[in-house]
């Protein structure tokens, strides 16, 4: 490089310094950081009853009701997401100051905190001051950004603060068709041109109300009620609530308390969704549907025993006059193997635990109404301690296309049998030696 040219360089350098130092603030440089504290004093989230911010085009005003909860007040009238008002008051109440820039004083432009400063005030039940915090420009040199916290002080504060401030006012919309978290929600009816679904919950499970009474399966239960709370109106999508007509052609989501409405057809991928009594309808993906499309069928449960193998201490296997016991006085006791009323033998514990848990595992590939197509084959009870934990009877089903299945009962469904690949249920042993120790094969 050239003498001219590295003075060119040199030149350029020093403007640039220049101009960096005159975008931090003054004595910027020379502040020491310092312990995190609170930019903030410390607030009960449960006592903020309103939110104005100044924020330019970002400005909004939200304010809580005594009953229907957070509002969007400006600049225009909306329901507000609390899941949203949390993560706004829980960001500003963890702010923490990582320098102190200036004391109180007239430099507040400088750092981007005079008229054009981002403002957020809090009123607080009984504190008559509230909080208010101004955020003003980026740091130059960092993540960081200038504040004025309430005591007039130029400080920094993390920068994802004004990220959650300044948010657009329907980013804060709720959009959410049914405004509840899946663990609230007691009652899901799903009511469809084609047939209603009704779910109940039942202790820590589902049960299956319409179309049939029966135990529902708790996992494809919890996915239809996800699924309903987290349909939301898709952005920029808002229209008032159609006419009563379009009313007649819709699926009908009822929770306790809240009923809303998704038109049956859609249109490029979207369906027209509103809630009764809110002010506006929006779009939803077809996609976001599917779970609430399934058949009744898919949501009864097809759990056939359910039991747990150390718990077991006897099991009974039934066919015709021939009766097959298995038994151990406790868990860690041995197995024994009799039949009828012969003497009992040592049993191979691998093989009863390998029926055990064929017995407690297998699923059915549908649940049928009615009564089973012929005669039981046999039966099976499984007891513990303290009593029953299992019983079961089964049959042959009649041949038909892809693998052999056999009809399940237990007493707990009654009205209803499983249908059962037979070799996910079976083999169920016939006879003593079935469930004695296999010889070792000779060398």
């Amino acid at each position: 490089m050239s003498l001219r040219g590295l003075a060119v360089l040199l030149l350029v350098l020093a403007v640039l310094a220049i101009a960096l130092f005159r975008l931090r603030g003054p004595g910027e440089e020379s502040k020491p950081a310092v312990p995190d504290v609170p930019v903030l004093a410390g607030f009960d989230e449960a006592k903020v009853s309103a939110i104005r911010t100044a924020c330019g085009a970002t400005s909004y005003e939200l304010r809580r009701g005594p009953a229907s909860g957070w509002r969007l007040t400006g600049p225009y009238a909306a329901e507000a997401d609390p899941r949203e008002i949390h993560t706004l008051l829980t960001a500003l109440g963890e702010a923490k100051v990582r320098k102190v820039i200036a004391s109180a004083g007239g430099e507040d432009a400088a750092f981007g905190l005079g008229g054009d400063a981002c403002t957020i005030h809090l009123d607080v039940e009984g504190d008559s001051a509230g909080r208010t915090l101004a955020l003003g420009r980026s740091s130059p040199v960092g993540y960081e950004r200038y504040a004025r916290a309430p005591d007039r002080r130029v400080v920094f504060v993390d920068g994802s603060l004004y990220t959650a401030v300044a948010k657009a006012p329907d980013a804060l919309e709720e959009r959410r068709l049914i405004p509840l978290e899946p663990a609230a929600v007691s009652r899901l009816e799903i009511e469809r041109p084609d047939g209603r679904i009704v779910l109940a919950r039942a202790g820590e499970g589902w049960r299956l109300e319409e179309p049939v009474r029966d135990a529902a399966d708790t996992f494809q239960a919890d996915r239809a009620v996800r699924a309903a709370t987290a349909l939301e109106l898709e952005r920029g999508t808002k229209a008032p609530p159609p006419q009563a007509t379009l009313r007649e052609r819709r699926i009908v989501l009822r929770v306790p308390g809240i009923t809303a409405f998704v038109a049956d057809k859609g249109v490029e991928g979207k369906r027209l969704a509103w809630r009764e009594g809110a002010a506006a309808a929006g779009l939803v993906r077809e996609t976001d549907l599917s779970d609430l499309d399934r058949p009744a069928a898919a949501l009864r449960d097809r759990q056939v025993l359910g039991f747990s193998s150390p718990d077991v201490r006897r099991i009974v296997v039934t066919r015709g006059s021939t009766v097959l016991t298995a038994a151990r006085a406790s868990e860690e006791a041995p197995w024994t193997v009799r039949e009828g009323s012969a003497a009992e033998a040592p049993a191979d514990a691998a093989r009863v635990g390998a029926l055990l848990d064929r017995l407690r595992s297998v699923r059915a590939t549908a649940v049928e109404d009615g009564t089973p197509p012929g005669a039981a084959t046999g039966t099976v009870v499984v007891t513990g301690d303290k009593g029953e934990l299992a019983r079961a009877a089964w049959g042959s089903l009649a041949p038909g296309e892809g693998e052999e299945s056999v009809w399940v009962t237990t007493p707990g469904r009654a009205g209803a049998y499983f249908r059962v690949p037979a070799s996910a249920f079976g083999p169920i042993p016939a006879r003593r030696s079935d469930l004695l120790p296999q010889a070792s094969p000779s060398p």
